[in-house]
């Protein structure tokens, strides 16, 4: 027989992951009608992509069960979509998209096969520490 409370939560972490798609889907699609990204930080955007990764890798890294952190990937995906939309709009030249591209990959290879596991547990103090550098310029 399968326990109650662990029905729950499964249920909650379902629900939340769901509910999670639509975050930034008001932001998008205001940016897509205007056809801008005035208001929007790319530095802002930036930090919370790389610490939503930060978490996502060590999440995958130390097995915890993705019902406890799945939303982190809808918003992450949802990110992406208004940095696009920030270097589109911006017209931003291709070499540095490209750059940026090769950086943030560079970044996730780094964490997930040459981050020794005895320096795991520092990946989510860094993902705070990148989070709230990347507000500073909204303050």
């Amino acid at each position: 027989m399968v326990d109650s409370s662990v029905l729950v939560s499964k249920l909650i972490g379902a629900l939340i992951i769901f509910g999670s798609f639509t975050v930034k889907i008001p932001l998008i699609r205001n940016c897509i009608e205007a056809k801008s990204t005035e208001g929007l930080a790319e530095s802002s955007l930036v930090s919370e992509i790389l610490s939503l990764t930060i978490s996502v890798c060590y999440n995958i890294l130390g097995g915890i069960p993705i019902s406890t952190w799945g939303e982190y990937i809808s918003v992450l995906a949802q990110n992406f979509v208004l940095l696009g939309c920030i270097w589109y709009y911006g017209q931003q030249p291709a070499v540095d998209t490209l750059k940026k591209s090769v950086i943030y990959f560079g970044i996730i290879f780094a964490l997930m096969a040459l981050l020794p596991a005895s320096l795991r547990f520092i990946m989510p103090v860094m993902g705070m520490i990148i989070s709230w550098s990347g507000h500073i310029p909204q303050v």
